[in-house]
């Protein structure tokens, strides 16, 4: 009986281990990605949840850095004289003591009732000082959350990206004047380094360095996290996603080439879908939505005309 059972469960196992054993091999090609997932790591905070987070001083247009960082060493300051040693003469902080200083927040008052907004008490180390600012939306300006830099160059540093855009940015330190350089909307550009930006002219605070496949050098202005930009500006998208693409869209789109000329001549016409729209004209200034029994209708608006959608599809331009 035992015999009987043995050569049984050896036939058995004959049969099924090479079915065990073929499954763990490759069968055809597997996608791989080349970005993480930014959708399953946190990477936006609300200023609610600031404690502990680590920012830095950004440095300013050359025009502004004599009016300093509108940040304060005390959070009621109008009793005492100011200290030239680390303020302007209206107690802001003097802008060539803390440009590129890395401070933490280690408390946050909520002033909502009586201000609006927070009270935030950053600690700099360095100099054994707090620091007090009050936010905006959300937001304290010339100030980024550290973190983003080393996040965006693990991300894109090396990588190609591809244009929504139609120029991108230069500028002249010498000068101090800015220019830029055309690009096509769709145009794969090359990362070359990321740095941090100028604060006051942009809540955007990296300049992602970029070269275009004819060698021209220049810059956009970006953002990685939603953290320390106005809180009415958040979406359920990255950041970044109006800048450029990770992928190459004349790629993954099978759009004709007249398509992609009316794109980038920002031009639309009826029957385009929505992307298309979105890359010809930009962002809408707001959408109206409206689901019905048939699929969803929509009503793009931007400052001289509205766009109509129904089921993807651009259906009506009508003028504002």
């Amino acid at each position: 009986m035992y015999k009987r059972l043995l050569i049984v469960f050896t036939l058995f196992i004959s049969l099924i281990l090479p079915n065990i054993i073929y499954a763990q091999r490759s069968i055809g090609k597997v996608e791989t990605k080349d970005y993480k997932d930014t959708k399953t790591e946190k990477l936006d905070y609300r200023v609610i949840d600031w404690i502990g987070k680590t920012f830095i001083f950004l440095e300013q247009p050359k025009k502004f850095q004599q009016f300093g960082y509108v940040l304060k060493l005390d959070k009621i300051s109008s009793m005492r004289g100011y200290n030239p040693e680390l303020e302007t003469e209206i107690k802001n902080l003097r802008y060539d003591k803390f440009v590129g200083k890395i401070v933490r927040v280690i408390e946050i008052e909520d002033d909502r009732l009586r201000y609006g907004d927070y009270t935030v008490t950053f600690n700099l180390e360095e100099l054994n000082v707090k620091i007090y600012g009050k936010t905006y939306k959300g937001r304290i300006n010339d100030m980024a959350f550290f973190d983003d830099l080393s996040k965006a160059k693990e991300r894109w540093l090396g990588k190609i990206i591809y244009s929504k855009g139609r120029s991108i940015r230069t500028y002249s330190a010498e000068l101090d004047k800015y220019g830029e350089v055309k690009v096509k909307i769709g145009d794969p550009l090359k990362v070359m380094d990321i740095w941090w930006g100028l604060g006051t002219i942009s809540p955007f605070p990296l300049r992602v360095i970029i070269e275009t496949n004819r060698q021209e050098k220049g810059y956009m202005t970006v953002a990685f996290s939603w953290t320390n930009i106005y809180s009415d500006w958040w979406t359920e998208n990255r950041p970044w996603e109006d800048r450029f693409f990770e992928f190459n869209p004349k790629e993954k789109y099978n759009w004709s080439s007249e398509i992609w000329e009316l794109i980038n001549n920002g031009e639309i016409r009826i029957g385009m879908n929505k992307e298309q729209a979105r890359l010809s004209w930009g962002k809408p200034e707001k959408i109206n939505k409206d689901i019905y029994e048939g699929g969803i209708k929509e009503q793009w608006i931007y400052k001289v005309q509205y766009l109509y959608f129904e089921n993807d599809k651009l259906t009506a331009i009508q003028s504002r």
